[in-house]
């Protein structure tokens, strides 16, 4: 019984506690709405920031000076339509430019050892493999990359070498792809910069071996590099004026990696607060429930109550005990909901990175004290009607409706 004094926080902690445990049921369910919202919103907070963290490294490795040429008017139409063959040489031809690297897309059924899958292609100019290196798209990890002589070799990408097919694919093994059997030269790494993983589920080939494949050459892309960051708003301009010009028309887009990736994060961010906010209605289940549970505990200490003001105490320190313990309830359950949260973040986290693509597990020091704070703050606002109602009761009559 506590001493009514009030001068002890822990004593009245403890009491708090106390009352908590000798209702488990009640309590656990009113707990679980917490848990539940405190642990969703952790999860999408802290899941978000290590996808924003991801995508960062990604632009970063791509280099805030490249610049991005795409047929159509974004990256939907250019699925689509396709840039004419000599634009990378036009590209290439604008001062201040250091390379221009085209990318030529399209999809093979490809088979190994009776197993058959469809693949990206992707064609590509031998020689630029240096520069796809620079960019994150390429990074040898058995084998060897293509070479001008080759002509139906292929170069795989970590997810088509390892996942794709029921066994793991090396260099010198077979793939057949219409017409003709290609050789595996090697395999790529995890590529770091490029945009979700795409290349890594991609079947690299020489260009001119993708031109006998499927009849044209018009690139899907085009990778231009700036000599410097201060140039690419001068070099995009002419890149738009100079393909205008060829085209006769602008059915082309030309975007920077920075305005993309400012642009990844505003569509996330914005996804992000419609999640959380959905996550947050628990809370106001959660809420309704601990005061559910508060008024309820009103209602069984009606006696108690009145025999604590009947010895002194004022109607501040009943408010206080009530407010204390409705704000006790909260703080349990966001300190378990920020563990749950982060525990689902971890799986998360390991999920992507076994499909390849890494979202790092990111501990926010402000995330994990925030959050049961809020938890806690969510508790005593939820626990204010009860305390209010508690500390209104006359002790006569409290005594005599406890008994």
């Amino acid at each position: 019984m506590i001493g009514y004094s009030f001068t002890d926080v822990t004593e009245v902690l403890g009491n708090a506690i106390r009352d908590l445990k000798s209702q488990k049921l009640r309590s656990t369910l009113t707990l679980l709405g917490i848990i539940v919202g405190i642990a969703a919103i952790v999860t999408l907070i802290s899941a978000g920031e290590g996808l924003n963290s991801s995508i960062n490294q990604q632009f970063e490795k791509i280099g805030s000076n490249t610049l991005i040429v795409i047929p159509g008017s974004g990256f939907s139409t250019s699925l689509i339509t396709k840039l004419q063959e000599k634009d990378p040489e036009r590209n290439k031809a604008i001062p201040g430019v250091a390379f221009a690297v085209p990318l030529y897309y399209s999809t093979a059924q490809s088979t190994v050892k009776s197993e058959n899958k469809t693949l990206l292609l992707v064609g590509i100019n031998p020689s630029d493999q240096p520069q796809l290196e620079q960019v994150g798209i390429m990074d040898i990890n058995e084998g060897r990359v293509l070479s001008d002589a080759d002509q139906y070799a292929v170069l795989l990408g970590k997810n088509v070498a390892e996942k794709v097919f029921a066994d793991p694919l090396t260099a010198r093994q077979k793939m057949e792809m219409p017409g003709h059997s290609f050789k595996i030269v090697g395999t790529n790494k995890g590529s770091q910069g490029s945009f979700g993983g795409i290349y890594d589920s991609a079947a690299f080939i020489n260009s001119k071996t993708f031109k006998e494949l499927i009849g044209t050459l018009q690139p899907s892309r085009i990778l231009v590099k700036t000599q410097d960051q201060s140039l690419n708003e001068s070099v995009k301009e002419k890149i738009r004026t100079q393909l205008k010009r060829a085209h006769g028309e602008e059915d082309f887009a030309v975007m920077s990696a920075d305005s993309i990736a400012e642009t990844a994060f505003a569509v996330l961010n914005i996804v992000q607060l419609v999640l959380v906010g959905i996550a947050a209605i628990s809370l106001v289940v959660g809420g309704i429930g601990i005061m559910n549970t508060m008024i309820m505990s009103v209602i069984q200490r009606t006696s108690e109550i009145g025999l604590m003001k009947a010895i002194g105490a004022t109607h501040n320190q009943i408010r206080t005990l009530f407010l204390i313990e409705a704000g006790t309830i909260g703080l349990v359950g966001g300190i378990l909901g920020t563990i749950l949260g982060y525990i689902f973040t971890a799986v998360i986290s390991l999920i992507a990175t076994q499909n390849g693509f890494a979202i790092p597990l990111i501990l926010n020091p402000a995330l994990i004290a925030g959050a049961p704070l809020f938890a806690a703050i969510i508790g005593m606002v939820a626990g204010t009607y009860p305390a209010i109602q508690a500390a209104k009761l006359d002790p006569v009559v409290a005594l005599k409706t406890g008994n």
